[in-house]
């Protein structure tokens, strides 16, 4: 018989093989020779890849790094019925990320792992990750930043869904996503401290998008 430890650490496992199937090299490999981190921002995500190779393959990107990370933990979801739901997105969901953010196979230079940390809170507690997302979205327009919004909703969520559930090992996974996702921002971090943040402003980029058509 296994432990609930052991198999919490084999979820963990099952989340990390899927995170290394990181779609923005998948995705640039269909379209240039060059890898997504030797171009533009030189990060392996939908924005960077998005801004340089088109709109088509910034989706694309989005939508494996979506698919990925929901394949995987409804499979271990099915896998490891005596653990809680909650619990096993978590554990899961670690794994995915530090795949997504670190691949071993293309010397730990992956993405920042927001599209793939935003599922991972949807599916962890998605009364309390939808709303914030929004809110997260409103502050992107308004700020026209991409780093203040994911940084705050990751927090939020973390904060909102402990005072909820009182739940700590579930607060420590998600402390645990906080940090992964601080860590990767934290250039960005420096930059908004510094004042060299660029400023993207979505509402103009939609509308020029529909002008167009």
């Amino acid at each position: 018989m296994f432990s609930h430890m052991d198999l919490k650490l084999t979820i963990l496992f099952i989340g990390f093989v899927f995170g290394n199937f990181v779609t923005a090299f998948f995705v640039s490999k269909l379209y240039t020779d060059k890898k997504p981190t030797e171009f533009g921002s030189k990060n392996a995500g939908t924005a960077n890849v998005g801004a340089v190779l088109g709109k088509k393959a910034g989706f694309l990107v989005s939508l494996g790094d979506v698919l990925k990370t929901v394949i995987a933990i409804v499979l271990t979801w099915y896998l490891f019925p005596e653990i809680p739901q909650p619990l096993i997105t978590l554990y899961a969901g670690i794994g995915l990320v530090v795949a997504h953010n670190f691949p071993f196979w293309q010397n730990f230079k992956g993405g920042k792992g927001v599209a793939v940390t935003g599922i991972v809170a949807i599916l962890y507690n998605w009364q309390v990750a939808i709303p914030v997302l929004l809110v997260a979205l409103i502050i992107m327009i308004i700020t026209k930043n991409l780093t203040i919004p994911p940084l705050f909703a990751i927090t939020a969520i973390t904060i909102i869904a402990f005072i909820i559930n009182h739940d700590f090992e579930a607060f420590i996974l998600m402390a645990i996503l906080s940090a992964l996702m601080y860590n990767r921002f934290w250039l960005d971090i420096q930059d908004i401290i510094h004042g060299r943040a660029k400023e993207v402003d979505v509402l103009k980029s939609v509308k020029q998008k529909y002008q167009k058509k």
